[in-house]
């Protein structure tokens, strides 16, 4: 699920191809639970990343999965933020 929610940001900040794109990752565990936190540049010019739906995982099929492995355990944000940024949130509890 990290690696596709990764990918997901990779795929949208247009990574490589404007200068001032980014990707921000940071996790941790910590009380019995597992923090992860990505925050990503939104791509200026659309265009350019090919935001189409190109076969890969998006947050629809991201909950699937966690609903199937870790239901009534998990907390799953992942909306536009401020600044043309995009922020997903994953917590899952170890215990």
């Amino acid at each position: 699920i990290f690696l596709t929610l990764f990918e997901n940001a990779l795929k949208h900040s247009a990574i490589g191809i404007e200068s001032d794109s980014f990707i921000k990752v940071r996790y941790k565990i910590e009380n019995q639970e597992i923090f992860f936190e990505i925050i990503n540049s939104i791509a200026k010019k659309k265009i350019l990343v090919n935001n189409e739906d190109n076969g890969g995982l998006g947050n629809e099929a991201v909950m699937s999965i966690l609903e199937k492995n870790y239901s009534g355990i998990f907390t799953f944000i992942s909306a536009e933020g401020e600044n043309e940024e995009y922020q997903t949130v994953l917590k899952i509890k170890l215990s």
